[in-house]
């Protein structure tokens, strides 16, 4: 799907150069285009999955190939790379805000993070129940803060704070908490009154909008797209990422700043092989063994909350 996005982004944005009566596109509506491609994707797998009851497994890799197969026709048969010279789509993912916008991202994300301590805690001390006290709260801005300086000062130093990063809350809406429900018991959650179908359909759509969004950051970063677009092993560690950050395979437990983490992960082993110049065999395997690794503990962990009555 990532494929797809960048891809369907560099296509359109040359045939606005290309053919007279596409001149009218520009990147304002091409990257909309292109995310509501891969966000129709996620919705008739998300479609497919409930409405069948297939295993979303199955459906996606299936669709890997499906998908695979649909941007090697619309690179048509000649294939090749598609540059992309649009200025703003080129300098999407190295564009950096000024240095004082990240001490402002910053600030604003402690703010917030503080806010909703408040009242969260305000709101199970209204429910009768014991909250977070306000020093532990006040100890956490703090520290925060300071992480925050950290790294807005490392923003600064290296090059300035991207475009491209998002804020993401998964944990704090009443959606949010429906996907954990859903994920960590379906039928739980079912009788608990949460539209099931809908929710697994929802997130299959804002998968695919992620994804796309992802194919048009990373084909801004090369300046192109190529047949072999999201292939190769973009998708071992894109998975890796998300289960090495702790996001369980069995559903119901995982975080967006955890799959952050594990990518980071992912890409200080990638790249400390390649700095040590290790074979491209070796890497895969290790990089197996890191995912394994975290598989084994996730299993492990789920196995011992089951026995003590916690799951």
């Amino acid at each position: 799907m990532s494929a797809v996005g960048g891809v369907t982004t560099a296509i359109l944005l040359r045939e606005s150069l290309t053919n007279p009566a596409l001149s009218w596109m520009d990147w304002w509506n091409v990257i909309p285009m292109a995310l509501l491609v891969t966000t129709a994707i996620g919705f008739l797998h998300g479609f497919l999955i409930t409405t069948f009851q297939l295993p979303s497994f199955i459906v996606t890799l299936a669709g890997l190939l499906a998908w695979n197969g649909v941007v090697l026709m619309l690179m048509g048969d000649g294939g090749g790379t598609v540059n992309i010279q649009n200025p703003v789509v080129r300098n999407l993912a190295s564009e950096v805000l000024p240095p004082v916008w990240s001490w402002i991202v910053i600030a604003i994300f402690v703010a917030l993070l503080t806010l909703v301590e408040f009242s969260t805690a305000n709101a199970r001390r209204k429910a009768g129940l014991r909250p977070k006290p306000t020093q532990i709260i006040l100890a956490q801005t703090v520290l925060m803060g300071i992480v925050g300086a950290f790294l807005a000062y490392l923003f600064n130093i290296n090059r300035g704070l991207s475009e491209t990063a998002p804020p993401y809350l998964a944990e704090r809406t009443r959606f949010g908490r429906y996907v954990y429900a859903v994920g960590g018991n379906k039928e739980a959650a079912r009788r608990a009154g949460i539209r099931v179908e809908r929710i697994r359909i929802i997130v299959f759509m804002i998968s695919g909008f992620m994804a796309g969004m992802g194919g048009i950051v990373l084909a801004s970063r090369l300046k192109s797209v190529a047949p072999n677009a999201g292939s190769g092993n973009l998708l071992l560690y894109v998975i890796a990422a998300a289960v090495i950050g702790g996001t369980s395979l069995f559903g119901g437990r995982g975080k967006v700043y955890s799959a952050i983490l594990g990518a980071l992960v992912v890409s200080s082993v990638e790249n400390g092989m390649g700095l040590l110049n290790v074979s491209s065999g070796v890497k895969f395997v290790v990089t197996w063994l890191v995912l394994l690794s975290a598989v084994v503990i996730d299993a492990i962990s789920r196995r011992s909350q089951q026995r003590s009555g916690l799951r």
